[in-house]
């Protein structure tokens, strides 16, 4: 799903200071910029590489019709499934995910079945002398 709008620039003031390893334990990065007029906060969406300091300013990228989610570059904001910082599996990469991880429990079940269809017929033979 495509966001509605297009991408404009808004220089953002960083209210905390939020360290690479911070980000990668959950902690957020809230930022204050001016939106027509009106000071507003939000939530940064960052990449978890760099360290951002409380006071420190920088360029970021709203929707022109939406600031509640703000990114470092205008195709994070126009493409968001792309650049999802917390989607493990990549985007829409679940069927991928799954193809691959299947392979092995697939592997895993032949497997089992033979050595059980093996057990049997060696117990059948066992049985019959």
């Amino acid at each position: 799903m495509q966001p509605q709008g297009t991408a404009v620039p808004v220089t953002v003031t960083a209210l905390n200071r939020l360290t690479p390893d911070g980000c990668r334990n959950s902690q957020s990065l809230r930022v204050a910029f001016d939106w027509h007029g009106q000071r507003t906060e939000q939530f940064y969406s960052t990449s978890c590489d760099q360290t951002y300091s409380a006071g420190e300013t920088f360029q970021a990228f709203a929707l022109s019709n939406d600031p509640s989610e703000l990114g470092p570059t205008a195709e994070w904001i126009l493409h968001p499934d792309e650049h999802d910082p917390f989607d493990f599996i990549g985007p829409n990469g679940l069927p991928t995910v799954l193809a691959i991880f299947s392979l092995p429990v697939l592997a895993a079940g032949v497997s089992l079945l033979i050595v059980g269809l093996v057990a049997v017929r060696k117990r059948s033979r066992l049985a019959a002398s």
